[in-house]
């Protein structure tokens, strides 16, 4: 339930993301269950956040990777080291198009990854991300279509909008932490509304 509590109230702001971090942590490291179980409830009430999203969850998404990386890693934030970071990311996309089919499963997981990571990807690898993009679109897509299934159609139409509308040039919601919590986050009092008016190919 501890655990359950400081997940539900993360927020997108440097100072939260550290405190329910420290909070998170401290529960682990000294739960009376062992560290093992204690670790497994974590990751699963994640999981099940995930699932089932709160009204909140979609804008401080990633401030829950933040928090899930620093208490992980003492568990690449704020001089932890992610075990899952970019080098990683970039290591499993390159993995995932040499060995994986294109189907239905490979291309919502591709999908979801790029809509999470493409933003960070193109900072870090410019050129040689849109390479990798050059051959989801020459390669994957064109599997994809060839198997003439028509539930791959939505997949299809969403990458190949994702890559041709350059989507990773965008800052995902929520990717940059505030540095504290911001005024028009308040509602104003009500005598004061009328006053004031309130954002190839493979890689290794």
């Amino acid at each position: 339930m501890e655990i359950a509590r400081r997940i539900r109230t993360i927020t997108g702001s440097k100072e939260n993301v550290r405190v329910k971090a420290d909070e998170l942590t401290k529960l682990i490291s000294g739960s009376t269950c062992p560290q093992s179980i204690s670790i497994a409830m974590f990751a699963q009430k994640v999981v099940s956040l995930c699932v089932k999203p709160t009204g909140s969850f979609n804008s401080a998404v990633y401030a829950y990777g933040r928090v899930i990386v620093h208490v992980t890693s003492k568990t690449e934030v704020d001089g932890c080291q992610n075990l899952h970071g970019l080098r990683e990311g970039w290591a499993w996309i390159a993995r995932f198009l040499n060995v994986f089919p294109a189907n239905l499963y490979t291309a919502a997981a591709l999908q979801a990854f790029l809509e999470m990571a493409g933003f960070a990807l193109h900072k870090r690898y410019k050129t040689q991300f849109r390479k990798l993009l050059d051959i989801i679109a020459r390669d994957f897509l064109t599997a994809l279509k060839d198997r003439g299934d028509a539930k791959l159609i939505k997949v299809i139409v969403s990458l190949r909008s994702y890559i041709e509308s350059n989507q990773f040039l965008n800052e995902p919601e929520g990717w940059r932490l505030r540095s504290s919590l911001e005024s028009h986050n308040f509602a104003p009092d009500s005598d004061h509304d009328q006053q004031f008016h309130y954002q190839q190919n493979r890689f290794y």
